[in-house]
């Protein structure tokens, strides 16, 4: 039962793994040389900023709020 879990998880990280590396070597070739996909990329810098900051916002107030209780 665990080893088929195993099996499956390790199979789907793969397939991830994969994934986001070809990802990364299509972009890669493009990164300079292609100004509609900097320009894209770019609308994107504020939001993730925004996602992270919000995120780490949100750890440290369920760490805090956690600790008072």
């Amino acid at each position: 039962m665990l080893s088929d879990i195993v099996e499956f998880l390790a199979t789907g990280i793969i397939a991830v793994i994969d994934a986001m590396g070809y990802a990364g070597v299509a972009l890669g070739n493009e990164w300079h040389s292609n100004p509609t996909l900097s320009t894209w990329l770019h609308r994107f810098d504020a939001l993730i900023i925004l996602a992270i900051l919000g995120l780490g916002g949100l750890f440290l107030w369920h760490k805090l709020h956690k600790r008072k209780a």
